[in-house]
Parts: structure tokens; sequence; C-alpha cells
């Protein structure tokens, strides 16, 4: 039981495994993010959402004031 392998089963010597899984997280981060902003964008325009009811939200439809 001495013949456990110490290098690593697999070496990517090109890197390219590495530059694609970077190249689709930063994709997929630049969709969140653009998502993120979409949403905080019409929630903060006041359009009503009937999925989220914010507890401060005026069911009229106009904006609150505080």
């Amino acid at each position: 039981m001495n013949d456990v392998a110490t290098s690593p089963v697999f070496v990517d010597g090109t890197r390219r495994r590495s530059r694609r899984v970077r190249r689709l997280a930063y994709v997929a981060t630049s969709a969140c993010a653009v998502y993120m902003v979409v949403v905080g964008a019409s929630l903060a325009a006041g359009q009503r959402t009937p999925m989220l009811e914010l507890p401060f939200a005026d069911p009229s439809g106009t904006r609150c004031r505080r």
C-alpha cells in the first residue's frame, strides 16, 4: 500500500482549461451583475411587482413618502 501517487493525476500544461473556466466565470458573473442591476432598477422605479409585495409600498402604485 505504499504505491500512493504523490504527483497530480492530471496536469494541464497548456493552461487552456483554466482560461476557459475563467472566461466562463467572467461571463456568468457579468450576466448575474446585469440581472441584479435590472431587478434593482425596476424596484427603484416604483413599478408594481405582484410577486414581491414590499411592506412599505403603497398599493395604489404611487411612491410612498417618508
